[in-house]
């Protein structure tokens, strides 16, 4: 299993990620003779109080990512619904794998600094140690 260190950073856990599309919708876009978008790069912060990863909702409109279902969320502001979204994150510089999701959570991020919030989903099937005395996490996916 390959393992990513990192230094944590002042708002924590972060990790640099690329978001694009999901194979399916690619191979849609080849098959119809139109251009794939480039992924979209930025930081994704690792959030154990996520059920779900979360992306930010202008970067899935960049790539053109149409909403595929609404979902009930409760967030520190509170409960809102918002959109689900197929997408798939890349962590370059890395040794991580590259996730393809069925849906992930639609939302404003872009003004945080964030590209994602990277949630229990992912977490579920990973190894992390926060070495908050070191200033370290390790994340093995």
């Amino acid at each position: 299993m390959p393992v990513y260190n990192a230094p944590l950073q002042p708002r924590g856990a972060l990790v640099r990620v690329e978001l694009s599309l999901v194979t399916a919708l690619e191979v849609e876009l080849l098959a119809a003779h139109e251009p794939v978008p480039s992924p979209v790069g930025g930081w994704g912060l690792i959030d154990t109080g996520a059920s779900l990863t979360a992306v930010d909702e202008m970067s899935l409109a960049h790539l053109g990512v149409r909403p595929i279902g609404e979902a009930s969320v409760r967030t520190a502001a509170g409960a809102a619904t918002t959109s689900l979204y197929p997408a798939r994150l890349h962590f370059p510089g890395s040794p991580l794998r590259a996730i393809e999701f069925r849906r992930v959570v639609g939302c404003a991020l872009h003004a945080q600094g964030l590209l994602a919030l990277i949630g229990r989903d992912v977490l579920r099937d990973c190894l992390m140690v926060y070495n908050g005395t070191a200033g370290t996490f390790s994340l093995a996916l």
